[in-house]
């Protein structure tokens, strides 16, 4: 069984997420130890769902830290279920987790169940965490099960997944609903993974005007050819759902941008509306391109919910996006709608244009998203880095890998380039499947 240290680089949950979905992809036991050791928990109490007279799931030891939370917890006992693991540790505040899928089960609850007969799986949290970290988690996993007939119906068509998810779409420290269905599922179908529609029933906000959201997803098998593996790759990892090599290595540019403006009154929407297109007509990136509002705009409901997403839409159909949520602050006057405003506008206007003057073929919170699919990919990928102009610097791999005169190797292993989160799944894909990074974007894969 393989042992992964969840202090490790970032050491936060995404470590947790991509270990469990590689695991239950690939059908490797691991263990997970010192999980979320670089966060803090307000609460170590275990999960009232935690049954002890089930004999797949035993108990672990709390950690006064990290640990596990109740998305991570969410997330781990869906893919438990769909690989029929045994599990040690599922408990809210478990700092060590024992994760091992069924090597008695030839395919997944996905593969086995017809799918005409199966009901739309239900995942929800008592409390708004983050769907979209629950969805990281379950993706991959579900993404690459549909990529081929489901075992056993042979005659029966690949069909679509339904599942539905509650909790918090806007909340601190994640994807936002708008963000995953303008910028991050699309790029996903872009490099060949299923099509996703997302329908938003309501929206989940954390902090003092919190609510339970609820959105209901749809995942398409996917169109694309089946991506092949050796023998002895396949037999590594126990699996043939694999992704045909991608490259997002150039980027045109920027014919226009996009706003999503969720506010509390549409006092507040004007003013957002009228600041940004000031502020980004500045910019001289941005002097001569459109703006637009994009329609899932709209008004939340109180003044302390507040939402901005800005997205850039280029020539070759790249997407980058940079959002903000508001600290939820009480407006009362309107100096403090003034105030909410001006810095709301500050902030996404100024990461948005840092991301766009960066030439990177994605932006910052896709790139990590995208790196357990580059570890799956069956040979060479390609994600073009931040920091290009570092990276040629230093005579790294910086262009297509098959490019003539394309420097470096993907044996460099220089993590120069890409965020702490990026370079946290890279270190978890080499560590499960011994995955070559160059570490500036490209990526061996799966040996062919």
């Amino acid at each position: 069984m393989l042992t992964l240290d969840g202090s490790t680089l970032e050491g936060g949950g995404q470590l947790v997420r991509v270990a469990l979905s590689l695991s239950s992809i690939c059908s490797i036991p691991i263990r997970v130890t010192n999980i979320r050791a670089n966060r803090s928990s307000k609460s170590t109490r275990p999960s009232s769902k935690t049954t002890s007279n089930n004999p797949r799931h035993g108990r672990g030891t709390s950690s006064v830290g990290g640990g596990l939370k109740e998305s991570h917890l969410a997330a781990l006992n869906w893919l438990a279920e769909q690989c029929n693991a045994d599990v040690h540790g599922n408990q809210v505040g478990c700092a060590e987790v024992m994760f091992k899928p069924s090597l008695k089960t030839a395919c997944s609850r996905l593969e086995t169940v017809n799918p005409t007969d199966k009901a739309p799986d239900f995942i929800a949290l008592e409390k708004p965490g983050s769907v979209w970290l629950i969805w990281q988690a379950i993706f991959p996993y579900i993404a690459l099960r549909l990529t081929n007939p489901p075992q056993g119906f042979p005659s029966q068509p690949p069909q679509p997944f339904h599942i539905t998810l509650m909790g918090g779409t806007n909340v601190p420290k994640s994807p936002s609903t708008e963000y995953m269905q303008q910028v991050f599922l699309p790029l996903c179908e872009q490099i060949g993974l299923p099509k996703v529609d997302v329908r938003v029933i309501r929206r989940g906000w954390a902090g003092s005007a919190s609510e339970i959201g609820r959105v209901e997803l749809t995942v398409h098998p996917s169109t694309q050819p089946e991506a092949h593996v050796s023998p002895d790759s396949a037999a590594r990892l126990k699996s043939r759902h694999l992704l045909a090599p991608f490259f997002l290595s150039r980027r045109g540019s920027i014919t226009n941008i996009t706003m999503t403006i969720i506010s509390g009154s549409p006092t507040t929407q004007t003013y957002l509306q009228s600041d940004l297109r000031t502020s980004l007509s500045t910019r001289p990136i941005f002097s001569s391109v459109p703006i637009t509002i994009h329609p899932s705009s709209g008004l939340s409901g109180d003044e302390r919910r507040l939402y901005v997403l800005l997205v850039a839409h280029t020539t070759d159909g790249h997407r980058l996006g940079r959002d903000y949520l508001g600290p939820g602050r009480k407006v009362t006057s309107d100096a403090d709608r003034r105030r909410v405003v001006a810095e709301a506008v500050a902030h996404v206007v100024g990461d948005f244009t840092k991301e766009c003057e960066s030439n990177a073929s994605v932006d910052e919170f896709a790139e990590d998203q995208l790196v357990i699919f580059q570890a799956l990919a069956a040979g060479v990928t390609n994600v073009e880095p931040r920091r290009v102009a570092q990276a040629d610097q230093q005579g790294l791999l910086t262009r297509h890998p098959t490019d003539p005169g394309s420097k470096g190797g993907l044996g460099s292993q220089n993590r120069a380039t890409g965020s702490l989160h990026t370079r946290t799944v890279r270190w978890v894909c080499e560590q499960m499947l011994g995955t070559e990074f160059d570490g500036h974007g490209g990526c061996k894969g799966i040996d062919t």
